[in-house]
């Protein structure tokens, strides 16, 4: 399948490589290739790639009833689908149509709120930690990409 490049691409390689990085929100319009940029980039820079969709697997949206610690989460997560699997400093977990789950913002604080965490990277699009090996995030402000289409 052919794949048009964009902006984003290369915003992406930038994130990944910072040592610093915050999960990410990226925003934009419909239908620009947001989800298919990060897909990508997922596949090409991770081991496992977990994707979850709230609109169209809203029995996500349960993730966070044992709060907003990555662990919760990621436990949650792998109650909801076993197959799911986090490997430490390898996984992206990619949340996307973040409109329909507005809580799972909240849980950014506490995903990268300067305490271990246990994941690889977590873009909303933003990545996590495995729950088993904790690893140093951390998260004032999530960065925020506005992504538009390129002509």
């Amino acid at each position: 399948m052919l794949y048009l490049k964009r902006k984003i691409d290369f915003f992406l390689s930038a994130w990944k490589s910072n040592p610093d990085r915050k999960p990410l929100i990226v925003k934009g319009p419909r239908q620009v290739g947001k989800t298919e940029s990060i897909r990508r980039f997922g596949e090409q820079n991770y081991k496992s790639v977990i994707s979850i969709n709230f609109v169209e697997e809203p029995k996500y949206k349960m993730i966070t009833t044992d709060g907003y610690k990555a662990e919760g989460i990621i436990k949650n997560i792998s109650r909801i689908d076993p197959s799911k699997r986090f490997i430490e400093g390898e996984t992206l977990l990619f949340f996307d149509e973040l409109q329909e789950f507005p809580e799972i913002a909240t849980a950014l604080k506490f995903l990268y709120g300067g305490s271990s965490c246990p994941l690889g990277s977590l873009l909303l699009p933003c990545e996590l930690p495995s729950p088993e090996h904790c690893r140093r995030l951390v998260l004032a402000r999530p960065n925020s990409m506005l992504l538009s289409s390129v002509k």
